[in-house]
């Protein structure tokens, strides 16, 4: 695991321990989406074969969609670390702003 080579020679894969985590967490929030799914579809009295088709089908959804959003985090997290630091400074700015019109004036 992680080392890759031709014959008798053999290096070390960078890039092997960075996409097994993102694989293992995306494994771990399909599980958990999956038990989820089939724990709330037996609370609501659906039948077992119900239960288990529907758990599957979510927990494979969770599964890809959590994979595909750690590999575009993995590329884009430069961009994903300026815009939240630009967007909350943005929050904070106008946050100080006056929200709502002051009392009005007696005559």
């Amino acid at each position: 695991m992680g080392w890759t080579g031709r014959g008798r020679s053999y290096t070390r894969d960078p890039m092997a321990p960075p996409i097994l985590a993102r694989m293992a967490i995306a494994l771990i929030v399909g599980a958990v989406v999956a038990g989820g799914t089939y724990l709330f579809a037996k609370k609501k009295k659906a039948s077992t074969g119900q239960s288990v088709a529907a758990s599957a089908a979510t927990g494979v959804a969770g599964w890809g969609v959590t994979a595909g959003a750690l590999a575009l985090l993995s590329v884009a997290w430069p961009v994903v670390l300026i815009g939240g630091a630009a967007a909350g400074g943005y929050y904070l700015a106008k946050k100080k702003d006056q929200k709502a019109l002051p009392p009005a004036s007696e005559p």
